[in-house]
């Protein structure tokens, strides 16, 4: 098998490295969501990493769980509450299918998933399956004008906890029932950070090399720190 191709300067490096994510962004097994078995926190609140909250605290728990040791967990308490993601380079899915695979526990059937582009949206079937695990798929052609892909776990009633779990993204009309080893969304936010503005999508212990001055990083929640040694 070749190797990869050894680059000559820093132009060549981009070219080389952009090849490499597009061939990535077009593999079918790999998750375009970044955390998407919800194992990772850095957060005191528990708080899942790449998982923002609306209305509601969304936490990592071991009460239920479909794959892994973990979940997300919300408690709503209005019917608008949800847990969502942004993908940070959402413009390179624009006129393109989208499909996203979630394992619901809910107490009752009034869990969506929805992908939201700014201009509209597409939800999910709600779940038919109370107290047990139950998996909701959901499609939608990106919008040419779109502003964001943004997928939302949405409990719509407020009745008790709600558990999300092996959230997966891929292109096309047929996303996998079980999340891929290889997040390529994760696999973005790291290695897409500016030197200028990268604390927008930052988590708390991500790390970068920034190559216009050869420095190692790491965010502290908070602002990107220099690497002392």
């Amino acid at each position: 098998m070749a190797g990869f191709p050894t680059a000559v300067d820093e132009g060549v490096a981009k070219d080389d490295f952009n090849s490499l994510v597009g061939n990535l962004k077009y593999n079918p097994f790999v998750n375009l969501l970044a955390n998407g078995n919800m194992e990772r926190t850095t957060h005191g609140d528990l708080q899942v990493d790449y998982w923002q909250e609306s209305g509601v605290t969304n936490v990592r728990s071991t009460t239920q769980k479909k794959y892994g040791g973990y979940s997300i967990k919300i408690t709503p308490t209005a019917i608008t509450n949800h847990s969502y993601q942004d993908l940070v380079n959402y413009s390179e899915y624009k006129g393109l299918s989208i499909s996203v695979s979630v394992w619901v526990y809910a107490p009752d059937a009034s869990a969506v998933i929805r992908i939201s582009d700014g201009v509209s949206y597409t939800d999910s079937t709600a779940n038919t399956t109370t107290g047990a695990w139950e998996l909701l798929t959901v499609t939608r052609t990106i919008d040419a004008a779109a502003t964001r892909v943004r997928i939302e776990l949405r409990p719509t009633n407020t009745t008790g906890d709600f558990y999300f779990d092996a959230a997966v993204m891929v292109l096309g009309t047929g996303a996998p029932s079980l999340a891929p080893a290889l997040s390529f969304g994760e696999f973005v936010r790291k290695s897409q950070v500016s030197a200028t503005e990268p604390t927008w999508y930052a988590e708390m212990g991500d790390e970068y090399f920034n190559t216009s001055n050869l420095q190692k990083y790491w965010y502290d929640g908070n602002e990107w720190r220099m690497y002392a040694g």
